[in-house]
C-alpha cells in the first residue's frame, strides 16, 4: 500500500480535529484556505456546547499541539467566551458557541466545496479502511450491557419453587416441619435457662 506524507501544517490542522473529536465537539470542518489568502494555510472550526467546553477545547488543544512542538502565537477572546481564535501561524483555530457559529458563517466565506473536509472525510483521509469500520459502527444501535449480579437466577416455571442450595448436608429447617418443632421447643429450654 502506499503511505501519503502530508505537510507538517495539514498533520497539524488534523490533530486539531482529532483532539477536539476527543474531546466532544461539534461540527468539526478542516479547510484549506492557501489558495485564498496567506494569513494561512489552515483553518479548523469547531463548535462548542457552552463557553466552559469551549474554554476546556483550548486548553486541550493547546496542550495537544504542545506536545507536537507546537506553540500558539496569538490567542484570542470574544464575545464572553463564547469565541477563541488560536493562531499558529499556518494554522488558525476557531473555537465557537453554535450560536456564534450559526450568526458569523465562517464557512461560508472559504469554502469552495473542494477545500473543506468534515471529521468523516479527515478520518478516511488519514485511514481509509477504519473508516469504513467506524462508520459501521456508529450505524449499529449500541447495546446496554448486562447488569451484573450476585446470582444468576434460572427462570422459574409456573407452578415449582426455586431450588436453594443445601448447606453442608444439612436440611433447611422449613424443609421438615418435625425439625422445624425441635428447632423452636430447643430454643425455648434455652431462654428459660
Amino acid at each position: 500500500m502506499k503511505e501519503e506524507y502530508f505537510s507538517k501544517e495539514y498533520d497539524l490542522a488534523v490533530a486539531t480535529c482529532l483532539i477536539a473529536d476527543e474531546n466532544k465537539a461539534e461540527n468539526i470542518k478542516l479547510i484549506d484556505i492557501s489558495r485564498k489568502t496567506s494569513i494561512a494555510d489552515y483553518f479548523v472550526l469547531i463548535t462548542a456546547n457552552s463557553t466552559v467546553h469551549a474554554r476546556a477545547l483550548v486548553d486541550n488543544i493547546e496542550e495537544g499541539l504542545q506536545k507536537k512542538d507546537s506553540r500558539v502565537i496569538r490567542r484570542e477572546v470574544a464575545g464572553d467566551g463564547r469565541w477563541f481564535v488560536l493562531d499558529y501561524g499556518t494554522l488558525i483555530v476557531h473555537i465557537l458557541t453554535s450560536e456564534i457559529r450559526e450568526h458569523y458563517q465562517i464557512e461560508k466565506l472559504w469554502t469552495e466545496g473542494k477545500n473543506m473536509l468534515d471529521m468523516a472525510g479527515i478520518q478516511k483521509m488519514i485511514n481509509p479502511s477504519q473508516s469504513k469500520v467506524k462508520a459501521k459502527e456508529k450505524a449499529k444501535p449500541k447495546e446496554k450491557p448486562e447488569k451484573v449480579t450476585k446470582e444468576k437466577e434460572k427462570p422459574e416455571t409456573k407452578g415449582k419453587e426455586k431450588e436453594k442450595p443445601e448447606t453442608k448436608g444439612k436440611e433447611k429447617a422449613k424443609d421438615k416441619p418435625e425439625k422445624k418443632a425441635k428447632q423452636k421447643s430447643e430454643a425455648k429450654t434455652k431462654t428459660k435457662e
